[in-house]
């Protein structure tokens, strides 16, 4: 692999309040694929402007706006009473296991 593949390490998402459109710049491999993924899946709103093997490294492209997510990874979807009750008798079968195969 080349240098200059392994020296870049920085990725941007830019745009402007009102804009419908993002421009990313992105060093990482498994972006570059996701993006090209989406490319193909959406041809008519994702547009590749620069490959990274044309540009020092880093692909360019532009997405709508709307492809852009920001999440908690601490936060859960809802659960139902049902599923809450479901996951705390998991718990409470697990831990009488564990104590099982401690005591043997």
């Amino acid at each position: 692999m080349s240098s200059i593949f392994q020296a870049n390490n920085e990725n941007c998402i830019e745009w402007l309040t009102g804009d419908e459109w993002i421009t990313v710049t992105l060093s990482e491999r498994h972006l570059w694929s996701v993006v090209r993924k989406l490319a193909k899946k959406y041809p008519d709103r994702v547009e590749i402007l620069a490959e990274p093997k044309n540009n020092g490294g880093y692909m360019y492209a532009h997405l709508p706006i709307e492809f852009l997510q920001i999440r908690d990874p601490g936060r859960q979807p809802a659960k139902s009473e049902e599923q809450i009750e479901a996951a705390r008798a998991m718990g409470k079968e697990s831990q009488r296991k564990r104590r099982e195969s401690a005591e043997i």
